[in-house]
């Protein structure tokens, strides 16, 4: 009976209106989900402050993540200046990734796999769709990864080209991508097993051609816009700006501000991957004594082995919900991390293990290829980011469905091994785990809106930006006060991360970040631009958290600095609730 099941079940899946049409909608469903939900006005409303005033601000950062600024931009204006339906807009970047995988991969992993892999990818994007300099470069590091992944079948050099073509555009929408420069290393691979040498050459030499073709196409654009809004100067800005930001990335990690150099983010990965494996190890001894198990009386006492072995697995995954590697807490990325680690470790086993031993089955050397290909993406990943693994889990649109494939093409091969059952159960039974994890945190997690566990039970009326976002009620009602008591033709200086009230009250920042409290915007730079500010008498209003953050070091001068500049110039305290307190000058 079971095995007829099964075979419907196969059959059905295979019909090309569920491979073509019900999987991808259900995944473009599931990637829409939640788009009404939280006013976070840190990270998540700075990014949309950054499109709203692209025209007029300056600073580093603006031409290193130039791209993803200017169609951030493009999207807010499309959108009527609505957090709605931005949100819906850029979720699509995610979908469009897990749409590309799975189109790229679809004639190789068996589609019920295949799907499994990007519902778990999808569900783990926990970073807002809307911060773009992520999105728009996981999508375009997914274009260039469905061209090169099929490239060794049809050796077609329009595809290197054209993979070339994205990996240099994603340049510019974040300098620090210039990491996934290291897909060429594929191309090398591949050439390699043919044992041609000329070949290889000229295969780099189409990919560094489409690679440098994307960059022009991203600097004419940074051109024509520089020319629009300063002029040549403006230009001259921009190229200084990303001159300093490649710079930064191979200069040691000492001093810097926002952890983009390339040693301050191998401390973070191989951070994450070490307090991964403390976790990995019980995991790993608990399959040695399985193996050890099995192997003794090895056609005997199956059934209370395999019963003792799943208890076995019971208290494992007991000791990481006691330990907090995983949680329930689905209101809050750490639900997801500890347990995510400890899978990207086995994702590195396996991916490794496979290229280095394929087995002498039919099909591979295809295998080999694949788990070469997700290595090499795997490694990828985390590079350009200041987000330890988070930035790992957050793109495993390929990774995925990739590590699912290959671990049961594996199991198929040690059937008659000893160690079969605690690696077939171990390894089911924390994939269906991880799954439930995927799945009910993606339903549930709002990025800094609820993370404490309060519910998001109220919808935003009385604030145009964010009209229609979810969020909790007392959050709602601040926002509300805040926006009611503003005025709407000043300028506006914010302190205690809240950024993204220059979005949401159409209030222009009076200096050149939006975000003052981060140590990338330097205490001499916040001296200066005050200084500035009280010599030009624009009397710009101020808003400080009511709550402010333990701030240290500069932040913390920082606060005093812009304390003395309300002291110094009159100011006095207009309107005030249980999050923000508004200042401006003095009747």
């Amino acid at each position: 009976m079971w095995q007829k099941a099964y075979t419907w079940i196969c059959r059905f899946t295979e019909q090309r209106l569920i491979v073509q049409v019900a999987f991808p909608l259900l995944l473009l469903l599931f990637g829409l989900a939640g788009a009404f939900d939280g006013a976070d006005l840190s990270d998540t409303t700075y990014s949309l402050g950054n499109y709203a005033y692209f025209k007029t601000l300056r600073g580093d950062w603006l031409y290193a993540t130039y791209l993803s600024n200017l169609t951030g931009y493009l999207l807010l204006n499309i959108c009527g200046g609505r957090m709605l339906w931005m949100n819906v807009l850029t979720r699509l970047f995610p979908v469009a990734a897990a749409l590309l995988a799975y189109h790229a991969l679809r004639g190789r992993i068996h589609p019920v796999i295949l799907f499994w892999g990007e519902v778990i990818a999808l569900g783990l994007c926990w970073c807002p769709s809307v911060i773009l300099y992520n999105y728009l470069s996981y999508f375009l590091l997914a274009a260039s990864a469905s061209l090169l992944s099929g490239w060794r079948e049809t050796e077609k050099r329009g595809r290197l080209f054209a993979a070339g073509v994205f990996l240099g555009l994603s340049l510019l929408v974040r300098i620090s991508n210039l990491a996934y420069c290291a897909l060429v290393l594929f191309v090398w691979y591949c050439d390699a097993k043919k044992g041609e040498g000329h070949p290889a050459v000229r295969d780099t030499l189409v990919c560094i051609g489409g690679y440098l073709c994307g960059v022009a196409a991203a600097f004419l654009l940074l051109v024509l816009s520089g020319l629009e809004n300063g002029g040549a100067a403006g230009v001259a800005a921009g190229l200084q700006g990303m001159v300093q930001w490649v710079s930064g990335l191979f200069t040691s990690s000492a001093g810097d501000a926002g952890g983009y150099s390339m040693g301050a983010m191998l401390r973070l990965i191989l951070g994450g991957y070490l307090f991964g494996a403390g976790h990995f190890l019980p995991m790993l001894g608990g399959l040695v004594l399985g193996t050890v198990m099995f192997a003794l009386f090895r056609d005997r006492f199956l059934a209370a082995k395999k019963v003792l072995y799943l208890c076995g697995v019971a208290l494992l995954f007991l000791y990481y919900y006691r330990n907090g590697v995983f949680t329930v807490k689905y209101y809050n990325n750490g639900c997801i991390y500890g347990i995510g680690t400890v899978l990207l470790l086995a994702l590195l086993l396996l991916f490794a293990g496979t290229a280095l031993f394929p087995g002498r089955e039919d099909g591979s050397r295809s295998d080999r290829d694949l788990a070469v290909f997700a290595l090499l993406l795997l490694l990828i990943a985390p590079l350009g980011s200041n987000n330890h693994l988070y930035a790992v889990l957050n793109q495993m649109f390929f990774t995925a469905p990739l590590g699912l494939a290959l671990f049961g093409k594996m199991l198929r091969r040690q059937k008659k091994k000893a160690w079969f059952w605690p690696l077939a159960c171990m390894g089911l039974c924390f994939i269906t785990l991880f799954t439930v994890q995927a799945v009910l945190f993606s339903g549930t997690y709002v990025f800094k809106d609820g993370e404490d566990g309060s519910r998001r039970d109220a919808v935003v009326s009385e604030n145009v930006p964010l009209r229609g976002m979810r969020t909790s009620a007392a959050h709602k009602e601040a926002i509300e006060g805040l926006t009611a008591a503003a005025p709407s033709d000043a300028s506006m200086i914010t302190y205690g991360n809240l950024p993204g009230l220059h979005y949401a009250l159409h209030l222009a920042p009076a200096l050149s970040n939006l975000w003052p409290d981060l140590d990338s915007y330097s205490y001499g730079d916040m001296e200066e631009e005050l200084q500035e500010a009280g010599k030009s008498g624009s009397e710009p209003v101020i808003v400080m958290a009511a709550d402010m953050p333990d701030y240290c070091g500069d932040m913390q001068k920082k606060y005093s600095l812009l304390q003395d500049f309300i002291y110094n110039n009159g100011y006095e305290i207009k309107y005030q609730n249980e999050e923000f307190i508004l200042y401006g000058k003095a009747d």
